[in-house]
């Protein structure tokens, strides 16, 4: 894909019968690069200017200069809103132009259609896919099982890595285009759909005390929590947001040695806090105990904790 221009290079405002050309010397920003890097996003900006936030395209950072960030948080468009990357501005009727972290480049899909005649995964079962027929392949055959030594479909075949899954994804199905779907894994949550068939990218967040009416398709104060999937395994292994299923210990990342984990005292829908492990100590997601980071057998994360006021 073409690289598209983060800042106009010339722009021509008119006001007050005055015609004044403004020169912003943003670089073009490649619709393949995936991070938050001011020294590349701002990269010979002068003065305040708009750039995309690549990996969240309803999101948007302002910089202040060359290489460098006014906020180090990127800044939210109006509700339903994308960043326009050639007028640099917020418009509704603007495309997002990156992929990053999108959830259907490894061929995640849940339904057949024209333009694919490959295999679909069960929305809600990670062990379950069809294999698309028909003469159009728009099909779905009869379900197959993955074997227990491979249980997990990736969208193309079934594997070992449970963080591979392709159920419990947010999904735009026909005629969705235009209103916002559920995040299955997150009641609080929803995501925008720009096109049919795919997984959406771009993500939205209920206010506080709101939930997601899946019916309405709009944040609710009335509407209950219905997060039709639970302790879903994302691509780092991490579960987030977690519900105690079973009361214990239990790890947030099944691969990582972070110094946070959660602990359930009793089985609850709500969302469950994090807890830490003390000095410098991290959580062992096979032991289910804090331990020293040298003892753990994965990588680790340490943070230390801020120092306690005098």
């Amino acid at each position: 894909m073409a690289p598209r221009a983060a800042c106009l290079l010339s722009l021509l405002l008119i006001a007050s019968a005055r015609v004044i050309l403004v020169d912003a010397i943003c670089v073009p920003v490649e619709t393949s690069y995936c991070g938050d890097d001011p020294a590349i996003l701002c990269r010979d900006c002068e003065g305040m200017d708009k750039v995309p936030n690549p990996l969240d395209c309803s999101t948007y950072y302002m910089c202040k200069g060359p290489g460098v960030f006014l906020f180090d948080d990127p800044l939210p468009c109006p509700d339903g809103q994308i960043f326009n990357m050639i007028d640099s501005e917020c418009s509704p009727d603007a495309e997002c132009q990156f992929s990053c972290g999108s959830t259907n480049e490894g061929g995640c899909f849940y339904t057949c259609d024209n333009d694919k005649d490959g295999m679909i995964a069960d929305p809600f079962d990670c062990s379950v896919y069809h294999q698309c027929t028909g003469t159009s392949g728009t099909d779905p055959g009869p379900a197959q099982t993955c074997p227990a030594d491979e249980p997990y479909f990736d969208g193309k075949e079934c594997v070992a890595d449970e963080s591979a899954c392709c159920h419990c994804r947010p999904y735009c199905y026909e005629g969705d285009i235009g209103k916002k779907v559920e995040d299955p894994t997150d009641c609080r949550k929803f995501f925008f759909c720009l096109e049919n068939h795919v997984m959406p990218t771009i993500p939205g967040e209920c206010r506080d005390g709101e939930h997601f009416d899946m019916h309405a398709g709009e944040c609710s104060s009335t509407a209950p929590c219905m997060t039709l999937c639970r302790n879903v395994v994302d691509e780092n292994g991490c579960i987030d947001p977690y519900t105690c299923q079973e009361t214990g210990f239990f790890p947030k990342c099944k691969t990582q040695c972070l110094r946070e984990y959660y602990h359930c005292v009793e089985v609850t829908d709500d969302y469950a806090p994090t807890e830490t492990c003390s000095d410098d100590l991290v959580f062992n997601p096979d032991t289910l105990q804090c331990t020293r980071s040298e003892s753990c057998p994965y990588s680790h994360q340490y943070v230390p904790l801020d120092p306690v006021p005098a």
